[in-house]
């Protein structure tokens, strides 16, 4: 079965597997890389791979070692062996990168993936309206605590109340983590100058409207 490589680097960073990072090429099992990454997320509350900053994190990532798992929380066996064969050196024999090895995986034994649309999820949030947040974490304030902690359930304020003055501005990016060259500090504002068919932007030269305009008008396009 033909197997298409891509060579183009995409995604968040924390998620993205070694062969991208490398330029060695990948297939889908870049996506079974993010789905083990996830999968640990959900488990320990942090990527696997996350440095003090961007670069730390890629050699984080490119150092192709077996990762260890923390001793807490204790997860089961089945599940540690699962994330230890995804996340795995690509060297190891074990590795698993396509969807029909981790589906056959004990940790799964219990899920029909056939009829899984049609499964009742083990926890079904029971919810009031369509704006009921109150299973999301929220930073409690004073507002939230009443005289005798867990007396009265929290009461959440009005939706709109939430974006009162919101001016939907970016903010500050953060240099070590954005993919954003114009970010004075990032690493792409350090690589920006990417040569295109042989010529670096900074030598190409951007026509204006008026010759743009100029051209139009004698035919020349």
């Amino acid at each position: 079965m033909h197997t298409r490589t891509l060579l183009t680097n995409t995604g968040t960073v924390e998620y993205m597997p070694r062969e991208m990072l490398t330029g060695e090429g990948y297939g889908s099992s870049a996506d079974w890389w993010s789905f083990g990454i996830l999968v640990y997320e959900m488990l320990y509350g942090s990527t696997p791979f996350k440095g003090k900053n961007w670069e730390t994190t890629l050699q984080n990532i490119r150092r192709d070692a077996d990762i260890t798992l923390p001793s807490k929380p204790a997860v089961s066996k089945h599940c540690g062996r699962l994330l230890k064969s995804i996340l795995c050196a690509s060297s190891s024999a074990r590795r698993l990168d396509t969807g029909v090895k981790i589906k056959q995986h004990k940790w799964f034994r219990d899920i029909n993936f056939q009829l899984i649309r049609n499964t009742t999820p083990p926890i079904v949030p029971k919810l009031s309206d369509d704006l009921d947040f109150r299973h999301f974490y929220r930073k409690k304030d004073e507002s939230d605590v009443s005289e005798e902690e867990g007396d009265e359930p929290i009461t959440r304020p009005d939706f709109e109340d939430e974006f009162d003055g919101f001016d939907w501005s970016r903010g500050n990016a953060d240099p070590h983590w954005t993919m954003d060259p114009t970010v004075e500090g990032s690493p792409a504002s350090r690589h920006q100058k990417k040569v295109i068919t042989g010529f670096r932007l900074d030598d190409v030269e951007i026509p204006s409207e008026k010759s743009l305009s100029e051209n139009s008008s004698s035919g020349n396009c």
